[in-house]
């Protein structure tokens, strides 16, 4: 069994945003921490797919110089991958 590693952090935010985080919190019936960490986990998804995307583009940029048949599957993959 893996054991992970976390790390705690201190993170400022105005009571406002605070407040609306606590509540989305308590509708959801998660903690707090969990709560963020979805939304992080989140960003970092959306962040890989762009990073695939433009990688993608670049590949097909110029197909003559590039063997793209091999890629096309792993491609329909990050197209039709569900940001929302």
């Amino acid at each position: 069994m893996e054991t992970v590693t976390t790390r705690q952090i201190t993170l400022r935010l105005p009571e406002s945003l605070y407040q609306n985080i606590k509540s989305i919190a308590e509708q959801q019936q998660v903690s707090l921490n969990r709560l963020m960490q979805r939304s992080l986990e989140q960003i970092v998804r959306e962040a890989q797919v762009r990073e695939l995307r433009a990688a993608y583009e670049v590949l097909g940029s110029d197909a003559e110089a590039n063997d793209v048949q091999a890629f096309f599957a792993a491609q329909s993959e990050v197209v039709g991958h569900d940001l929302a």
